[in-house]
């Protein structure tokens, strides 16, 4: 098993998926081009490292508004901000703890010259290592977490992710980072576990980064441990793609005709706290990353 960097505190690791096939460019390897074309590649092995060179797609950094709260940058860019806890929401940037605050400024400058919102805390615990307890208040007074009071959108990456049976992380060469990879040559089994930690109560809408070649695009998905049998999410309806593309997770039951949804989008009603998110392999051989947001109107670049 092969756990993500950030697996601790109390928003776990998300995991991911991809496999090998044969007539397409892998997911990690050569140039994006289109599904035409007789050149084929030889499958590969996901237990050797991957041959990219490229160290990993941008962060994905939500957008925030400032209520014009002051604070001192400091030379190295992050934000001076002592008294102010990386755990909770304020109107003004920065937080108190320096490791914290200065990786999450890597990742969402935002939060540092702009406010420190529920995604900059939400950043802290699942990727900066922030040791929050409980999950954070979403607002100077607020008392015990409730219903969401402002937008929520975080990113969850393959490794973060727990990772079992036959998925591997490898290094893409497409501009995705690391993916996870699914081996259809030897072992069997397994899955990509992601276990957000949802700040407040709202629905929330899920977008994954998934890998199509031809019509394999679709991947087996539980939510908190439901349905059972397994939901199939269909990432691309029509009859053909190739490459990396953004998809709204969507629920279509096993028995069910192509494209015939019973929840499309598929937005789970979640609760502050632990929930879970996994996929199991059906057709893709791969995916990326999964961003999770309660804003309705959202969509990926």
């Amino acid at each position: 098993m092969s756990r993500g960097r950030h697996g601790r505190g109390w928003l776990g690791a998300v995991v991911l998926s991809a496999s090998a096939c044969v007539g397409f460019p892998p997911p990690y390897a050569g140039e994006q081009g289109s599904s035409s074309g007789s050149s084929t590649t030889e499958p590969f092995d996901p237990t050797l490292p991957g041959p990219g060179t490229t160290s990993g797609a941008e962060p994905m950094t939500s957008s925030s508004s400032s209520d014009g709260g002051e604070s001192s940058t400091s030379s190295s860019g992050t934000t001076e901000a002592d008294d102010l806890s990386c755990c909770e929401a304020h109107a003004s940037p920065g937080c108190d703890d320096e490791g914290v605050l200065a990786c999450v400024c890597e990742q969402s400058p935002e939060c540092c010259d702009q406010a420190w919102d529920d995604t900059c805390v939400v950043q802290a615990v699942r990727s900066c290592g922030a040791d929050c307890g409980d999950p954070p208040t979403t607002g100077e007074d607020a008392g015990p977490v409730g219903a969401c009071v402002g937008q929520v959108e975080f990113e969850m990456l393959p490794t973060d992710a727990i990772i079992t049976g036959a998925w591997s992380l490898m290094l893409s060469e497409l501009g995705e980072g690391e993916i996870a990879v699914h081996d259809e040559t030897g072992r069997t089994g397994g899955s990509v576990l992601f276990t957000p930690v949802i700040p407040c109560d709202d629905t929330f809408y899920l977008w994954v980064r998934f890998w199509e070649q031809d019509d394999a695009d679709s991947y087996f998905v539980q939510i908190d441990g439901e349905p059972d049998p397994l939901a199939i999410f269909e990432a691309d309806c029509s009859p053909s793609g190739d490459g990396w593309g953004w998809a709204q997770l969507n629920w279509r039951d096993q028995n069910e005709p192509l494209c015939n949804y019973i929840e499309d989008p598929w937005a789970p009603m979640w609760d502050a706290g632990d929930h879970t998110v996994e996929f199991t392999f059906r057709e893709s051989m791969a995916v990326g990353r999964v961003v999770v947001t309660n804003d309705p109107m959202f969509v990926p670049e």
